[in-house]
């Protein structure tokens, strides 16, 4: 929780969305800055990744408006084989307020892959 005290704290301030892609020890490998609306991820070849292997990061983000996961979320945890997605909701303190997540469906027959 301290972690995402931080991050939300920290986008509050900014006014902007902030992300941390952590690998699965909770090492945080990249931070993020985005602007009021998304985050860009960076170029993330040199992490291990195949067609049938998840990456082995994990995305938290901030979300400064009330609202889940956006399709865009959703998609690039998907085509870059994320291991996991959170957007957090701050309050007005910068405080988190609410947690969306998603995973991979390790269905493949599945109409939603999350």
């Amino acid at each position: 929780m301290d972690l995402a005290r931080q991050i939300t704290e920290i986008s509050i301030e900014i006014s902007r969305q902030v992300g941390i892609l952590l690998d699965r020890t909770g090492y945080v490998t990249y931070v993020i800055v985005g602007d009021q609306k998304s985050i860009e991820i960076p170029y993330l070849d040199r992490v291990r990744s195949t067609t049938n292997r998840l990456r082995g990061l994990r995305l938290i983000h901030t979300h400064l408006k009330e609202e889940p996961l956006s399709e865009e979320d959703l998609t690039d945890m998907v085509l870059l084989r994320l291991d996991y997605i959170t957007a957090i909701i701050p309050d007005s303190n910068g405080m988190p307020k609410i947690f969306y997540s998603a995973h991979l469906n390790p269905d493949i027959d599945s109409e939603n892959s999350w």
